[in-house]
């Protein structure tokens, strides 16, 4: 990020090396397709066609960029991601349509490159059930997305014949039936400040506050609540400073919502924030002292403030249920370790087994909970992975493994040597006994401390697209 305001990651901001390069230097030629953290596109022994998290016009979509130039004569113009869902698609159903077509073609690009180059491993990252999960409100939609996705597997496997298949996903998947507004919870906690308006209250704006008020407050109408309105309006405008705030501090107690829209901005106001969002998938960052650019929360203050905020977000219920809407509350240090974890959210909320997902807006709702969603679908914890092929036993047991495995579990699949510094550990009891025997888990050094990957910089203003494809799926505000 740059001071408060959260940009999309890319390539550019990448740190060590990634798998590909150490495949790369132990002579493996690599493909990859729709990878995170590809663009910028840079050299690689093999080829890379770039896809979700690229922006459409002006970019180099892949390396070498004959790869790109060829598969279009061959299979027609590509565009890093399908096009965005119209809003007269209330239920995503022609959309999904179009993320199919749009899969389908990364695969048969997948299949055509990877013959050309004579890869040795191909990395290829299928959306189309995530999204579908994202953007279509019927489960009939949802489990064609899966069943076009098996079927897209399969092609794979047909053309490529590979030796070794790792399936696996980042996250699972849920439905939910609406979002809650943390943002609304943070700001009626006192945690988070909202931009004031630049103008003052005018006569309309008491005007509608205090109808509104009257009427919740005092059940009034007719002429009555007219007569009453006008007299205080002229109170509110032209009477004494005291006299306005009480008639305001009335107004917020009976009609809250309307008060807050009428005097601030639906943009939260960091700089003068005990906390605020990183993102709508549940960071807390804290505004300290010393480390942002107008903090406000001293040093000492800190674990005060991250104790009150875990205990008051996990009592948090859902209304339906009585079930906490978060079934918790991760400090950055119980998660994140290594010279860049300060770069991680204070606290990281864990709401992955609800039935709700979070709101990036602060004045949308009346209360915390909507239940008209602005997605259909949400992160899961529990992901899946199915290792098959020679290096792999025939079997179906079930085996505990996390993400940060996947990259040494390759690496060591290829015969190269770990990285001392990787997070994850090769699950050799997923190998079958043969390939244990005659393939020996070896290491070497890893990445000096915060090493750039290589200085590769993105255009000006050529994230905003892919900034605007993160909000129609939901993960940014």
């Amino acid at each position: 990020r740059q001071g408060y305001e959260f940009l999309p990651q890319s390539g550019a901001q990448c740190h060590g090396t990634p798998f590909w390069r150490r495949l790369n230097q132990a002579g493996l030629r690599v493909g990859l397709i729709n990878v995170p953290l590809t663009f910028p596109v840079s050299p690689i022994d093999g080829f890379t066609l770039v896809g979700f998290g690229a922006p459409d016009e002006d970019a180099q979509l892949a390396y070498p960029e004959t790869a790109l130039q060829e598969a279009i004569e061959t299979y027609g113009e590509y565009h890093p991601d399908a096009p965005a869902r119209d809003s007269r698609d209330e239920d995503g159903h022609r959309w999904l349509q179009g993320e199919i077509q749009h899969q389908w073609q990364q695969v048969r690009l997948a299949v055509t490159l990877s013959r050309k180059y004579a890869v040795n491993v191909l990395a290829i990252n299928l959306m189309l059930f995530d999204h579908a999960n994202h953007g279509v409100r019927l489960r009939s939609d949802v489990e064609e997305a899966l069943r076009v996705t098996d079927q897209h597997l399969g092609f794979l496997l047909e053309h490529l014949s590979p030796e070794n298949v790792l399936l696996f996903s980042d996250h699972g998947a849920r439905r939910v039936i609406g979002h809650f507004n943390l943002g609304r919870w943070l700001v009626d906690q006192g945690y988070l400040a909202l931009r004031a308006r630049s103008t003052p209250l005018t006569s309309n704006d008491w005007n509608f506050a205090l109808n509104r008020a009257l009427q919740r407050g005092l059940n009034l109408a007719g002429w009555h609540e007219k007569l009453l309105r006008r007299l205080l309006v002229r109170i509110a405008v032209h009477g004494p400073q005291r006299w306005s705030q009480g008639l305001w501090d009335w107004c917020q107690r009976h009609d809250r919502l309307t008060c807050l829209r009428l005097r601030y901005q639906d943009v939260p106001y960091p700089e003068a924030s005990q906390a605020f969002m990183s993102s709508n998938l549940g960071g807390l960052c804290f505004n300290v002292q010393g480390r942002e650019l107008a903090g406000i929360v001293a040093p000492h203050e800190v674990p005060a403030l991250e104790e009150a905020l875990i205990h008051e977000l996990a009592a948090i219920p859902d209304p339906d249920t009585g079930e906490p809407v978060f079934q918790r509350v991760y400090r950055r240090s119980e998660l994140f370790t290594g010279p860049l974890a300060a770069r991680a959210p204070d606290l990281l909320l864990d709401y992955y087994a609800s039935r709700w997902t979070l709101s990036p807006k602060v004045l949308e709702t009346e209360g915390y909970f909507c239940r008209r969603p602005y997605i259909f679908g949400e992160h899961a914890t529990e992901g899946m992975f199915i290792f098959s092929g020679k290096a792999f036993p025939n079997s179906l047991e079930r085996h505990e493994i996390t993400l940060p495995d996947i990259p040494a579990t390759l690496l060591h699949l290829h015969g190269v040597a770990i990285p001392e510094d990787y997070d994850g550990r090769v699950p050799l009891h997923l190998f079958a006994p043969r390939f244990i025997e005659s393939h020996m888990v070896r290491y070497q050094p890893g990445d000096p401390i915060a090493m750039p990957q290589e200085e590769i910089t993105s255009p000006a203003g050529e994230m905003e697209a892919v900034m605007a494809r993160l909000r129609d799926l939901g993960y940014v505000g």
